[in-house]
């Protein structure tokens, strides 16, 4: 028995990766069906533990596409459309119903407060027609109110996310139409211009109010439509101003639609990303919490394993020794085992172990016990808070129980029917004692009970000297906290995000991170926006030369003079990589200030009405800054802010007339640029929330990953060899069934038996079994490499060597070499009848997987041959031929002069 309590890493196994974990849920040794009985779809009919079938989650690729309309087919596809299929679209419109109603809601009540306001300054604008037009307002204000006061107390299951869409698009849209039609209806000037205030709804519900694209789309269409075909103009000018203001509105509408639709593609993929995350967390979950089962389980009985009980053990030694409580360890053998298996074979005494694990597991839970299997046909259980009457009463019904099975056990020495020797430690008193001293009382308890008779129990209580001071478990030891953890990775991440993200800046090393985690991309996308940005707006310049007749050409040559400045200044700049961040938005951001301050200085020498309703046009330059080129918010602001203070000082209006027409455009300007900001605030806003959340998900994934792999190796992991348990051996051997049946090859297996295991665990002590199966899983392990196969640990002293396509000659040959290593390892065994050092018999099969369906035919003949082995002498190999599926020969293999001797 291991009694370290260390783990020994993940077996090198060359298919190691392949293996492939079992979503199914692995039953209770107590119930009917064991999970180890093979299902019926595979036909057999041995107790060996199922094959570990079911893929692990990956976020990288899968192994077939993605069903079409799922959330990975959405997340792999996109969704340009802005449509889900429909479960999925009823799915996501109910999870964002809740905050949609509220943040809509708002923006009504805002929105009817600005048709208000707008009514105030209608009266300037258009004093001939005021009483209609405010009579139709109220009106329509009273509609407004009516519609949101009955969505509002719609009952909750009526509820639906149209609703207040529908409220806030009618809010934008009949506003615009209120005042296209007094603008039309009104031979003011002041009317034309106040007609730009049709801008203004728009941008709202596209940006502020984040309007559904549809929604959006149409509110722009309709106003756009509505202002070209309802607007003429009575005078040249009118009619100059409204072209312009029809240019600008195409601008704004598409700006403001594209964002409209950048905002809610990235909601709706946010929610898709969301939710396959959620998915792969909840998958890579489950497949942890199902690995951490398997992985303290015994792959045979169900029970809990070596590693498990040894992390158990310390936990109760430290309870026990805090709490002053007694403390109970029963060790149990069955007796006479060995005999057993080789009167019945390994598969029946497979069956053997797991129904006594069962009665094992049944005693455990009615007397609050912690049962394991500690290997080979031994057992283990922990019990607190009992004194010698109580254990022993516990193992009197233990040992009532196993007899009461009545499994038919004619070797036996003892009885008929199997029985089992029961060994009990107690401590007692504040002390405690050592798991080391409680393993080896109750050891020496065990063979007490044996050497009288087997079939009883013998107690024998820790001696005092033998309580020590408890020592802390190794780091590994599964089930046992092993100091205080870390902190997690992620831990910046969320006290970043429960912080709050309103001052958009991170603390520390985690705004470095940000600034530079998409650096070479910002790059790029600034330098392409400074060149696209130049083009389109002197393209806009020369389009709108009547709205400036005075000064056209100074216009013309200044900008385009300032445009080959600025693109002299940004080419060397962009064009060099890993320089600040500060400096590639720094450079844009002053050049777009730039651009406002020279606009502005030179539109202000003109005299003409109409190149006050132009200046309108300089909101694009913000615009541009925060919505196309996506610069962070303070970097928006700077242009934004220079932009309204140029107009504000360098524009001076001369009489009524211009003053109106120029008080009308810097009110536009600023609630524009007010869209402008809160838009870039939104979009830095859900950016730096997305990054932190990419990482957080990021860092989380790797570290369950790394559990999972963790817990996928001791899954199928032995915890004393470190080799691959009958977990992972059962798993190799269907695979390679399945390979050869489809390539037309041989299985080959090897079953390897220590000689005389019973006897060195007698004469030396557990401890030093365990070392020895330790040693020979080492030398099993180099063989296996060296000659490209499988091997694993089977249980007790029995180990397995699968040899793909291997037929009987190779398995013999391989056989022979691992006789030949073995005793060069030169383990020294006393008490064995063959040699003065341990040894191992080997049975030996070779099948063709396209002549045999049942894959556990091939460990019934590697069984068969390995009882002919050690029949005939021990210490050799014994090869089973069955060529097309039929024995031809068997041959005994005995290895090396000590053998021949100990034959004789």
């Amino acid at each position: 028995m291991c009694v370290s309590g260390t783990t020994v890493p993940c077996p090198e196994n060359r298919f190691v990766n392949q293996t492939r974990l079992s979503t199914a849920p692995v039953d209770h040794p107590g119930h009917r069906r064991h999970r180890d009985a093979p299902s019926r779809r595979e036909g057999g009919s041995s107790v060996l533990p199922p094959s570990i079938d079911a893929p692990l989650p990956t976020r990288k690729g899968a192994a077939h596409p993605p069903v079409r309309g799922s959330l990975e087919d959405l997340a792999v596809r996109g969704h340009p459309w802005l449509w889900f299929p429909r479960a999925l679209e009823a799915q996501f419109n109910e999870e964002t119903l809740a905050v949609r109603r509220r943040f809509l809601l708002i923006c009504c009540l805002l929105g009817m407060l600005g048709i208000w306001f707008g009514t105030t300054q209608a009266r300037l604008a258009m004093p001939d027609i005021t009483s209609r037009s405010l009579h139709l307002v109220d009106t329509y204000l009273g509609v407004l109110v009516a519609c949101v006061a009955a969505v509002m107390i719609t009952p909750r299951a009526w509820r639906r996310v149209w609703h207040f869409e529908s409220v806030v698009f009618l809010c934008a849209t009949g506003l615009n139409l209120i005042m296209i039609w007094a603008a039309s209806n009104s031979r003011a000037d002041g009317a034309y211009t106040q007609s730009a205030m049709v801008i203004g709804p728009v941008m709202f519900v596209c940006i502020a109010a984040r309007l559904r694209f549809a929604w959006s789309l149409v509110c722009a269409l309709v106003t756009l439509l509505g202002y070209m075909l309802a607007m003429r103009g009575h005078t040249p000018a009118q009619q100059t101003v409204i072209d312009s203001i029809i240019k600008l509105q195409v601008l704004s509408y598409a700006y403001a639609v594209v964002a409209s639709y950048t905002l809610e593609y990235r909601e709706r993929r946010n929610w898709v990303l969301r939710k396959l995350q959620e998915q792969h967390r909840g998958a890579l979950q489950a497949a942890s919490e199902r690995l951490r089962h398997l992985s303290v389980r015994d792959p045979l009985t169900g029970l809990y394993n070596r590693r498990q009980f040894d992390g158990d053990l310390m936990a109760a030694c430290q309870a026990a020794a805090a709490s002053g409580e007694p403390l109970a360890l029963l060790m149990l053998d069955v007796d006479h085992f060995k005999r057993y298996n080789d009167a019945y074979g390994h598969p029946a005494g497979d069956a053997c172990l797991v129904r006594v694990a069962h009665v094992l597991a049944r005693v455990a839970e009615a007397h609050g016990g912690t049962a394991a299997r500690l290997g080979g046909e031994e057992f283990a259980l922990v019990l607190h808070g009992r004194h010698g009457p109580g254990a022993r009463a516990v193992a009197q019904a233990l040992c009532e129980a196993v007899r009461a099975e009545a499994i038919e056990h004619g070797a036996s020495a003892t009885g008929p029917h199997v029985t089992v020797s029961v060994g009990v430690a107690l401590a007692t008193g504040a002390g405690g004692a050592q798991p080391q001293a409680l393993l080896g009382t109750a050891d020496r308890a065990l063979y007490q009970a044996k050497d009288e008779g087997r079939d009883r129990i013998v107690l024998m209580p820790v001696d005092a000297e033998a309580r020590p001071r408890l020592e802390q478990p190794a780091d590994d030891a599964v089930g046992v906290d092993a100091g205080a953890p870390a902190e997690p990775a992620e831990s910046p991440y969320l006290r970043a995000i429960d912080k709050g993200l309103w001052g958009l800046r991170f603390d520390g090393d985690l705004e470095r991170r940000y600034r530079k985690h998409d650096l070479d991309d910002r790059r790029k996308l600034l330098g392409l926006t400074v060149m696209v940005g130049m083009v389109l707006y002197n393209l806009y310049l020369f389009i709108s030369q009547d709205m400036f007749p005075d000064i056209s050409a100074t216009v013309l040559q200044t900008q385009i003079g300032l445009s080959a400045f600025l693109v002299a200044v940004a080419w060397p700049v962009y064009s060099r990589k890993r320089l600040a961040p500060m400096l590639y938005e720094g450079v844009f951001c002053g050049g777009t200030s730039l651009v406002a301050i020279v606009f502005a200085c030179v539109l202000s020498q003109s005299r003409e009405t109409t190149t006050l309703a132009y200046i309108i046009c300089l909101v694009l330059v913000p615009m541009f800054s925060g919505v196309g080129a996506r610069q962070p918010f303070r970097y928006t602001c700077v242009p934004a802010v220079i932009t309204v203070v140029a107009v504000v000082l360098f524009f001076k209006p001369v009489g009524p007339m211009q003053e109106m027409v120029y008080s009308r455009s810097v009110l536009q300007i600023f609630n524009i640029t007010v869209f402008t900001l809160i838009l870039s605030y939104s979009l830095e806003l859900g950016a730096r929330r997305t990054w932190l959340l990419g990482q957080i998900d990021r860092l989380q994934s790797e570290a369950l990953h790394q559990t999972t792999e963790r817990l996928r190796c001791l899954s199928v992991q032995d915890p004393l060899t470190g080799l691959p348990n009958r977990r992972q051996f059962e798993t190799d051997l269907l695979r390679l069934w399945r390979e050869g049946a489809q390539d037309h090859h041989p299985v080959g297996l090897l079953i390897v038996d220590v000689d005389f295991f019973k006897l060195y665990n007698d004469g030396y002590g557990h401890p030093e079994g365990d070392r020895c199966l330790q040693r020979l899983g080492g030398v099993l392990r180099e063989v296996a490499k060296r000659h490209a196969c499988l091997v694993a640990r089977l249980g007790g002293e029995e180990f397995a060597l699968l040899l793909p396509g291997g037929t009987a000659a190779e398995a013999q040959a391989l056989g022979q070499a691992v006789c030949q290593r073995v005793r060069e390892a030169a383990v020294e065994h006393r008490h064995s009848r063959v040699a003065r050092h341990v040894t191992v018999s080997i049975g030996a099969a070779s099948l063709w997987p396209r002549r045999i369906a049942d894959r556990h035919q091939l460990l019934k003949v590697a069984d068969k041959a390995l009882y002919k082995a050690k029949t005939a002498g021990r210490d050799r190999v014994s090869v089973v031929d069955e060529e097309r599926g039929q024995a031809v020969s068997s041959r005994d293999l005995t290895g090396g002069p000590a053998a021949s001797a100990a034959s004789a």
